[in-house]
């Protein structure tokens, strides 16, 4: 592959020639800089992107027609991991913030307006844990994983869990995945037969057996290892990820400065996109025709000397003329919970 960039204020442009796609795909920033940008969430109904602020504990909405963020922060938390829409409430979200999750009552138009009630905590015997990333399922269950945070922002080897949680049972202990050390990335496949799923610390993408029905995991394999590719500095890990609607994933290398482009079944590399930053934290489709990859960015690690360098970090990345749409965000399904009143 061979890539170009051409740089014009906040617009990168990168001509990349390969076997797909090909032609100039376009990179730009959305939003303005902030701290650790995370957990990216297409809302299609409405038209708008959510993500979060991990370390400020702030969750984010910006409008495209518009341009403009809007945020509210949870007080009294030192992380955010996600916001995730509630399925026929306008104004309902479920969050996770250090071990607890949130029912979110929030309109979106005006900064810390947001009303929210403590639903669950895990991990109760972790106090150093925290959720990282997570998703719903096409059944509307929550897939949200843990990992533990030592003073320094490393994590502990083994420490977290994958959990699921659902409406009806508020299920504290229905753990999928055990011991993990960087619960992060996941996806699920078109027809929710195959479930891929991240633990950045092993450096690779796992891809299971699925049962939609009933919602556990079977038999997996490693479909993805960055070991096996020595031109990623070994200081790049995978982070978030997401999914095409020709069931192939892309993966965000946090520490790496690109995203990786790769086959669902083969795991073959289909393209290593370069990213003008070295910390790309997750991504998610979006746009009217789900033809838009948005990339959320950190600055965190960036020194003060190295900040002028990388202006866009901390930003989220709109990147198109990809060749490839993504599929719709799922959103957490909670009957139950839209009786209840924050």
């Amino acid at each position: 592959m061979i890539a170009k960039y051409i740089l014009f204020g906040l617009l990168t442009i990168l001509i990349v020639e390969a076997r797909k796609p090909k032609g100039c795909i376009s990179i730009k920033s959305v939003t303005k800089p902030i701290q650790h940008a995370e957990g990216p969430h297409w809302d299609s109904h409405k038209q708008l992107l959510y993500y979060v602020d991990t370390f400020k504990a702030d969750a984010l909405k910006w409008d495209p027609k518009t341009n403009e963020v809007t945020m509210f922060h949870i007080d009294d938390r030192n992380s955010i991991g996600i916001i995730v829409p509630i399925k026929g409430d306008p104004k309902g979200f479920v969050a996770g913030a250090d071990r607890i999750v949130y029912q979110i009552k929030w309109d979106g138009k005006e900064n810390n307006t947001a009303k929210y009630e403590e639903i669950l905590m895990v991990d109760e015997s972790k106090p150093n844990n925290q959720f990282n990333d997570g998703k719903a399922d096409a059944k509307g269950r929550l897939w949200i994983g843990t990992l533990t945070r030592n003073p320094d922002q490393s994590v502990k080897d083994n420490g977290g869990e994958l959990f699921v949680i659902t409406d009806k049972k508020l299920l504290k202990d229905n753990q999928q995945v055990n011991y993990t050390s960087i619960s992060n990335g996941l996806a699920w496949s078109k027809n929710n037969k195959h479930f891929y799923y991240i633990d950045s610390a092993k450096r690779n993408v796992v891809i299971y057996e699925f049962d939609l029905e009933k919602g556990v995991l079977g038999e997996s394999r490693v479909l993805f290892d960055l070991a096996k590719y020595p031109d990623i500095p070994t200081s790049g890990i995978p982070d978030g990820m997401t999914i095409d609607s020709d069931d192939n994933i892309w993966v965000a290398i946090y520490g790496g400065g690109c995203i990786l482009h790769v086959h669902g079944q083969t795991g073959e590399l289909l393209l290593k996109l370069d990213l003008p930053v070295t910390y790309v934290t997750s991504l998610a489709f979006g746009g009217p025709n789900l033809d838009i990859l948005y990339a959320t960015t950190s600055r965190m690690r960036l020194t003060e000397a190295q900040i002028p360098s990388q202006p866009l970090a901390g930003t989220v990345l709109a990147i198109t003329n990809l060749g490839v749409k993504g599929l719709p965000a799922n959103e957490f399904e909670a009957d139950e919970w839209k009786k209840q009143s924050c």
